[in-house]
């Protein structure tokens, strides 16, 4: 299979597509991003080789012109412009059609681990019945990401955890006894350029997760630790709670988002996690992670933390910095 540079990506807008789209450019692929309200995100045409145009689901040939689909509807992170999973059935289907209509020859497809077509109902079956309208596109070779938990910059739990900190030690945690592995997203960026091309990869489902399983109360606790906060009042609210103080808008916890009512269902761990054998690199490991982006950048608290994390007493430090 010849397969061209053209790349076409459905739900970019938030931390997941940006960090995959401008991988993506930089690797050299010709990007057009698909939005609703292209007046909102005409910063993602600023990213390498990267366009944006309007999605109009009515428009049967809207991918004319695409070799490959990047679908990232399963990512809610942006409340804005994401896709309730009521709909995904419905966009499965018509961004099947389109596909075969243009002929794309390349599908990558973002999931999660328990994406089940034939669940009775709710969240499992809405992302099964995505994922098998992805890969019954006729023309084109398909590979599912199924992950457990994307975290970086803008994601949907460990900023809100760093978000809210910064003002408090109050730490709502929805979800918090859940267990997961989380994979840094850069990492899937990674692994999805190395993808694009692969041909063993034509036809799978592979399971993306990090090697480390942690609960969210734990991953609230490190991004704490990162911080300099060791001790933070960490309370779990239970479903309706969570909702009724998301609902709450600017005075809602901002540890607490929409996404996580929407995605955070049970425990997501995988039974294999041999991540470096099978996708040739190591993943960042979760503290390496945070610390990209929870890090404070004054100088003070940065020399508190790399102190800290090499075993050296803060006793040490000049009064000044302390």
């Amino acid at each position: 299979m010849r397969l061209g540079n053209r790349i076409g990506v459905v739900g970019g807008t938030g931390f997941v597509g940006r960090e995959l789209i401008h991988a993506l450019g930089e690797a050299g692929y010709e990007v057009t991003v698909f939005v609703r309200r292209p007046e909102r995100y005409r910063d993602l045409s600023l990213m390498p080789n990267t366009c944006v145009r309007q999605w109009d689901a009515q428009r049967a040939e809207l991918l004319a012109g695409q070799e490959i689909l990047l679908n990232l509807l399963v990512d809610q992170s942006d409340v804005l412009e994401a896709f309730a999973p009521e709909q995904f059935a419905e966009m499965g289907a018509r961004l099947q059609k389109m596909a075969n209509k243009a002929g794309i020859k390349r599908i990558l497809h973002l999931s999660y681990l328990e994406a089940d077509r034939n669940a009775g109902k709710g969240w499992a079956k809405q992302l099964g019945e995505l994922e098998g309208a992805m890969h019954a596109v006729a023309s084109a070779q398909v590979t599912t990401f199924r992950t457990s938990l994307l975290i970086g910059e803008f994601d949907d739990t460990t900023s809100r955890y760093r978000d809210q900190l910064k003002s408090t030690t109050f730490l709502p945690v929805y979800g918090a006894d859940l267990q997961f592995q989380p994979l840094w997203v850069k990492d899937l960026a990674k692994l999805v350029v190395k993808t694009v091309k692969n041909k063993d990869s034509f036809g799978q489902r592979w399971v993306t997760v990090g090697n480390e399983v942690v609960t969210l109360e734990a991953l609230a606790c490190e991004v704490a630790e990162i911080m300099g906060i060791e001790r933070p009042m960490i309370f779990k609210p239970c479903r309706p709670n969570a909702k009724l103080l998301t609902a709450l808008g600017p005075l809602a916890p901002k540890s607490l988002h929409p996404a996580q009512l929407l995605t955070l269902h049970g425990d997501r761990v995988a039974d294999n996690t041999a991540f470096e054998a099978q996708y040739g690199f190591k993943p960042a490991e979760i503290e390496v992670a945070l610390s990209t982006y929870i890090t404070p950048h004054d100088m003070r608290h940065r020399f508190n933390f790399f102190r800290k994390e090499a075993g050296r007493p803060l006793s040490e430090l000049p009064k000044e910095l302390l």
